[in-house]
Formats: C-alpha cells, structure tokens, sequence
C-alpha cells in the first residue's frame, strides 16, 4: 500500500458499493487505497467534522450532491467544493435514486413496512379507503388498473427528474442517459435507491476515465440488494423490458408474500398521527383515483 493515493466516496448507503466497484478495477486499485467512512445518514452529526478533516489527507473525493446543510454541515457539496477543491481531486456524481420501474412506492418517515422503509403507496391509499388485503393484493399486484402509457409517462418524469437533479449538483458525471438508454432492455435498479452493479460498473469506468486511468475491466461484486422489488409483468410489458428475473418481493435474502407485505403495511399505517396520514392522501392521487375506479 506504500506509495499509493487514497480516496473515499462521501454518499447514502450506495457509496460503499461504488468504492468496492472502483477497487474491482486493477489500474485503479494498483493506484488508489480506499479510506472508509460510513454514509454520511449513519454519522452522527457531532462527528462529522472529525470526518470532514479526514477528507482534507486524502487525494481524491468521489461525493454524491449533499443539500441538508442543516443536517450534514461540511459535507455539504457547496461546502466540499469550497474547503476541498484547491487540495485535492473532486469528482461530483450523481445518487442514483431511480422510479421509473416502480413509481408507486417510496418513504413515509418514521414508519417501517415489511420492506422496512419502502412502502407502496397503492397500498397506503388502499388502506385509507378501507380496501380489504386480499382485494388490494388483486387490484395492486395481480393485474394492471393503471391505464395504457402510465409506466411509459412515469419512466420520462423519472427520467427527466434525474435529469434536473445532475444539472441542480452540477455533477462531474452523468448517469441519466445511461439509465434511460440501458435500462429499457434490462433491468438496472432493485428498487428506486438501490441500483444493480451494472451502474456501479457504469460509474467506476467514468470515473476512471475522468481521471485518466487506464482501464482494466471493472467487476462490481455485488448489487445493493437490500430490498429488491419487483418489475411487474405488465411493467415490463409496457416499457417493452425483456427480463426473466424474479418477480417475487425479496427483503434481506428472504421471499415475503404479497399478503405479508400488504397486512403488515396496514397494521404500520393503523398507528400513524393523523397530520401525517393526511399528508400521505395528497401523495401519488393518481394512484388513489384509479383504486377507486377500480372497485
């Protein structure tokens, strides 16, 4: 390790994964040590400038946009690209937060699911209206109610939503072209925040490229798969996406039925403060208008 650069990637919970892809590649691992630091949702406030100092010994800082100055303090990009810029290499990339295969679930604070924090919003609607488990398992899992081109126009408005987010952060390296190109014949997300290796690969090979480093291949060994969620069959159908993969939930490595997902997302919502439900009515109303069309 004598005589070799160090980096870190400064992110959510995809940054390990990218630092392990970037290492897969042998031109960049003979070069480069990786210097751990958890994702930056994982440090305590009060321990973030112990990190950020680390970042000043360092040669290179692969950081996804970081807006919560409030919250995340120095690690915020306009921060980083004011302390950093000058001493080391900086390198700006996207998080890959992705809902066109799926663009009804998403996170509702504080309340855990058997997903654990990923929640369907058909289904949070379905409770709401007072839609029995085994009919909201029908209407959500067990056929399209959705009219023809919704996942067509949902796949754009994910698109173009990512879009933005890189010309917002001003990123150093673009995955939104990549994801609206590749991922229409395969699959390249496990559900909206956890991406397939394939994108770490994709990432780890511009990055080296932006650095000038000759390649070897790049071998990612691992999806972030924490939660995979399914592409449903009328999904893939529509988006014209040609997949055998499974098409079952899987959290942490184990099969949960619809019915589990469903009955344990009813008994979390049974709890939940009243300011908060009414806020999550005013969420994905498309979705709850066409539950109701569909009773």
């Amino acid at each position: 390790m004598q005589g070799k650069r160090t980096f870190s990637v400064i992110g959510n919970c995809q940054a390990p994964y990218l630092a392990n892809a970037l290492l897969s590649n042998k031109d960049f691992n003979d070069q480069y040590t990786w210097v751990k630091i958890p994702p930056i949702h994982l440090i305590q406030r009060s321990d973030i400038h112990t990190y950020f100092e680390k970042l000043k010994e360092l040669d290179l800082v692969i950081h996804q946009p970081v807006v919560d100055k409030k919250r995340f303090s120095e690690f915020e990009t306009g921060n980083l690209r004011n302390q950093l810029t000058e001493t080391l290499t900086l390198i700006c990339i996207p998080s890959c937060y992705f809902n066109g295969y799926f663009p009804t679930i998403s996170t509702v604070s504080g309340i855990k699911t058997p997903a654990d924090s990923v929640h369907d919003m058909g289904v949070f609607h379905a409770f709401d209206l007072g839609i029995p488990i085994q009919k909201t398992v029908e209407l959500l899992y067990q056929k399209n109610i959705f009219y023809n081109r919704y996942y067509t126009e949902r796949w754009q408005s994910a698109v173009t939503a990512l879009q933005q987010r890189e010309i917002d952060a001003a990123v150093d390296i673009e995955v939104s072209n990549f994801i609206n190109e590749t991922g229409r014949h395969e699959i390249l997300m496990n559900q909206f925040n956890h991406p397939k290796k394939k994108i770490f690969k994709f990432l780890s090979e511009k990055i080296c490229e932006t650095l000038g480093i000759e390649q070897s291949e790049t071998r990612p060994q691992k999806d972030l798969d924490n939660i995979i969620w399914p592409v449903l069959p009328w999904v893939k159908d529509e988006l014209r996406i040609h997949s055998q993969e499974s098409e079952k939930l899987i959290v942490r490595g184990t099969e949960v039925s619809w019915e589990e997902f469903v009955s344990g997302s009813f008994k979390s919502y049974q709890n939940m403060p009243a300011i908060q439900r009414n806020a999550c009515v005013k969420r994905n109303t498309q979705v709850r208008s066409l539950l109701e069309e569909a009773l």
